[in-house]
C-alpha cells in the first residue's frame, strides 16, 4: 500500500515538474525535445512549418531565382506593377485574369506578372513552361508552391520588384481569385501620395491567432506567442509604394517567419518599420451582386473565373449611373 502511495506521489511530482518547469524551456517541435516529452517527432508537421517554429529566419537564396523578367526601363514609366500570386495548377484562373481585368496591362504605365512556386508534377511544369513562352508574364520562385509557403511567395515578390522593377511607383499584390476594377484602381493611385509611408487595403484590427489545430489558419504558440495580431492589411489585395519595397524586403529577412503572409508582411514587419496601414473601403472581402456596388469597388475577393467576366462587363455598363467616392483612412 505504501509503495502504491509513493508511486502516486512521484507521478504528481513529475507532472508538476513537466507542467511548470519543462514546458516553458523546451520547444516541443524540436525532434530531440519531442522525444523527451514523449511525443513522436516531427508531430506530422510540414518541414517548412517546423523550420518556422524552430526560429529559422528566411533564407535569401529562396527568393533569388526568379526567371529574369523585368519591367521596361526598371519600371521608370510604370504607375503600378501588379504581381498576382498563383498556384501552378491554376492556369484557367490566370487565363481569366488575362482576358478580363488583366487587359489593363496593355497600358504603357501598367505591368502584370503572375508569381508561382515550384512543383514536382512534371506535367504541370511542362504546361507552365509553355504558358511562360506564350505570354511572357510568369515568374517562378525558388520554393515549393504550397499554402504554408505563401509568406515565401510574398517575400519573393518584394525581392523581384526590388531587383527588376525598382522605379515603378506602386506595387499591387492581387490574388488570382480577386476581381480588380482597373479604372477605379488608377483613380485611387492618382489620389495617393507616393512619399507616404503606408500600405493600403482592407485593414484588420485586433484579430486573434487561431489556436485550433484543425483550422486552416492555425497558428501554434511557438510560431506566434502573442494573443493579438498587430493591425494588418488583408492578404488578397494590398498596395505598397515601391520606395518602401526594399526596406520591407530587408526587414523580412531579419524576422522569424510566420506563415500568415499578410499578417507577417503588413502587420509584424510594417509595424517594426513604422509603416501605417490605411483602410480602403473599396477593397471588398466577399462577393457583391448589385452593379453599383461592383462599380464602386476596387478589389473583390473570392471571385471565380466565370464571375470575373460578369464583373468585367458590369463595370463598363453605361446604363448604370452610380455615384461613388474613394474612402481611405
Amino acid at each position: 500500500m505504501k509503495s502504491v502511495y509513493m508511486v502516486g506521489v512521484i507521478n504528481i511530482v513529475v507532472l508538476l515538474y513537466m507542467t511548470f518547469w519543462v514546458r516553458p524551456t523546451l520547444n516541443p517541435f524540436s525532434p530531440k525535445n519531442a522525444k523527451r516529452l514523449g511525443l513522436d517527432p516531427p508531430l506530422n508537421l510540414p518541414k517548412l512549418m517546423r523550420q518556422f517554429i524552430l526560429n529559422k529566419t528566411s533564407n535569401g537564396e529562396i527568393y533569388a531565382t526568379l526567371n529574369g523578367l523585368s519591367c521596361p526601363k526598371g519600371g521608370e514609366d510604370i504607375q503600378v506593377v501588379i504581381v498576382v500570386p498563383s498556384a501552378p495548377f491554376r492556369d484557367t484562373a490566370r487565363m481569366a485574369v488575362r482576358r478580363t481585368w488583366g487587359r489593363i496591362a496593355a497600358r504603357n504605365d501598367v505591368s502584370i506578372y503572375f508569381l508561382i512556386g515550384k512543383t514536382s508534377n512534371s506535367t504541370l511544369r511542362e504546361n507552365i513552361e509553355a504558358e511562360r513562352y506564350t505570354y511572357g508574364d510568369i515568374l517562378i520562385g525558388n520554393f515549393t508552391d504550397t499554402y504554408n509557403n505563401l509568406t515565401l511567395k510574398s517575400i519573393s515578390m518584394l525581392r523581384w520588384v526590388k531587383e527588376y522593377c525598382p522605379r515603378a511607383k506602386y506595387l499591387l499584390k492581387c490574388d488570382d481569385d480577386v476581381f480588380l476594377n482597373a479604372p477605379r484602381l488608377l483613380k485611387l493611385l492618382s489620389q495617393l501620395k507616393i512619399k507616404r509611408r503606408a500600405i493600403y487595403g482592407r485593414v484588420f484590427n485586433n484579430r486573434k491567432p487561431m489556436r485550433d489545430n484543425t483550422t486552416k489558419h492555425f497558428v501554434p504558440y511557438e510560431e506566434y506567442k502573442f494573443t493579438v495580431y498587430p493591425h494588418f492589411v488583408n492578404g488578397p489585395a494590398y498596395i505598397i509604394p515601391v520606395p518602401l519595397v526594399e526596406e520591407l524586403y530587408n526587414s523580412c529577412l531579419r524576422h522569424k517567419i510566420v506563415r500568415l503572409e499578410d499578417m507577417f508582411l503588413t502587420g509584424i514587419v510594417a509595424t517594426n518599420l513604422n509603416i501605417r496601414r490605411l483602410h480602403v473601403e473599396a477593397f471588398q472581402n466577399g462577393l457583391l451582386s448589385l452593379p453599383c456596388f461592383i462599380q464602386r469597388s476596387i478589389c473583390i475577393h473570392r471571385v471565380r473565373e466565370r464571375m470575373l467576366f460578369e464583373y468585367w462587363q458590369q463595370i463598363f455598363d453605361r446604363n448604370k449611373k452610380c455615384k461613388y467616392y474613394l474612402v481611405f483612412h
